[in-house]
């Protein structure tokens, strides 16, 4: 708890972890994995972009080495074939195994190995450069890593081994070119600056949207919990019970749905107050929490005192005992309900309906039937459960 508002754990667990320094790059080990499936998804379309427009650039350079820039002959010759024969084809290799679904797992891995034989061609024409006396521009290298890391949106933790193995080589072949004098060192240091600059960019980069990322995840979380039981609220319900009468219709699974209602309640919150009418919501609400647990069940606060838990693919009588459990759980807390004729304590009343999906169904009919059930409850004399496996709305087939 918060003040009056309920607190879920993974809430509690965002906000720890927005505590702390994101420049680490690195979360808890689920938050990691989720937040990894987040940075593939938003980098398959820059990366193609990336790939895209590099295999333009470099399949362009003979025409304008030709035409613009007077590049001799011998140096032409092997450029065009470093760049035609082993950089555009490593390039497209890349753009494949990125457009790949079956092998796209390892577009990260594709795209560090593709960086490293475009920069080592760099390195290569730059070395030959020196041979024939054209100087081939020392910076390319530092371009190469630019976008790898700003579109190809590859780790920096990863590339960066990859970076420095890169700058070592082409330190020593430009020593090796041009001697070890002041002009070399100088271009040495250079793009080693500008790399520098380029990792602390990339750092501060990936903390801003690691820290956005969970930002944004802990605003869904709060704009789907009930502020004051902690259970889903009706908006994230209704999205929720959507999915999962999907599954089930596609599936052919059975469902089973359970709309409960506090009894009396208004009168409970007039006469002990509604400091004490939340507390009681909240004691009914944690009912609901225990008995729900499995992965597609789904519990819910569906609007004021009233509650919806579902079941998916569960066994009929499984069923019919959790939400008998729940009952007798609310009841068992010994709420004091001074005003309720039904009993001394708080008690609840419910209908619950176990259907199997059928072409042409929806949602509301499940929801309206499980109500009916509900009301029927309360016409006979509340503090209990309503049960149809037999149920004939139309549209749906028993379970």
């Amino acid at each position: 708890m918060h003040g009056d508002r309920y607190v879920t754990p993974l809430e509690k667990r965002l906000v720890e972890q927005l505590h702390k320094p994101t420049w680490q790059l690195r979360f808890e080990p689920d938050l990691e994995a989720e937040y990894q499936m987040f940075a593939v998804q938003i980098a398959r379309l820059p990366r193609i972009i990336l790939l895209v427009v590099g295999l333009i650039m470099v399949g362009i350079t003979p025409l304008y080495d030709k035409w613009l820039l007077g590049v001799p002959d011998d140096f032409k010759q092997v450029s065009n074939f470093i760049q035609l024969a082993i950089e555009v084809p490593a390039i497209l290799v890349v753009l494949l195994v990125v457009l790949s679904r079956r092998f796209g797992g390892a577009a990260e891995s594709s795209l560090i190995a593709g960086s490293a034989i475009v920069a080592a061609g760099l390195i290569a024409q730059r070395y030959y450069g020196a041979q024939v006396g054209f100087s081939f521009p020392h910076e390319y290298p530092t371009l190469v890593f630019a976008a790898i890391i700003v579109l190809g949106r590859v780790s920096i933790r990863t590339y960066l081994p990859w970076m420095l193995a890169i700058l070592l080589v082409m330190s020593v072949s430009e020593i090796e070119s041009y001697g070890a004098n002041g002009e070399s060192y100088y271009r040495i240091i250079s793009v080693v600056m500008m790399t520098f600059m380029l990792v602390i960019g990339a750092v501060l980069g990936a903390a801003y949207v690691r820290s956005n990322w969970l930002q944004n995840k802990l605003l869904q979380e709060q704009s789907s919990v009930d502020v004051l039981t902690g259970l889903n609220n009706r908006r994230e319900f209704d999205m929720l019970i959507g999915r999962v009468f999907r599954s089930a219709l596609r599936e052919r699974r059975p469902l089973a749905v359970m709309l409960l209602d506090v009894d009396h309640f208004k009168s409970f919150n007039d006469h002990h107050g509604h400091l004490a009418g939340d507390n009681a919501l909240r004691k009914v609400a944690a009912q609901l929490r225990m008995e729900g647990c499995r992965p597609m069940d789904i519990s819910a606060r569906y609007g004021g005192e009233e509650f919806v838990a579902v079941w998916y693919d569960a066994e009929p009588a499984f069923v019919e005992r959790q939400a008998r459990d729940i009952l007798k759980g609310i009841e068992s807390l010994q709420i004091r309900h001074a005003e309720s004729p039904t009993a001394e304590v708080l008690t609840a009343s419910a209908g619950l309906v176990y259907l199997t999906p059928a072409v042409g169904n929806d949602t509301r009919a499940l929801l309206d039937k499980a109500d009916s059930l509900l009301y029927q409850a309360k016409q006979q004399g509340r503090n209990q459960l309503v049960v149809d496996f037999q149920t004939t709305v139309p549209g749906f087939v028993s379970g």
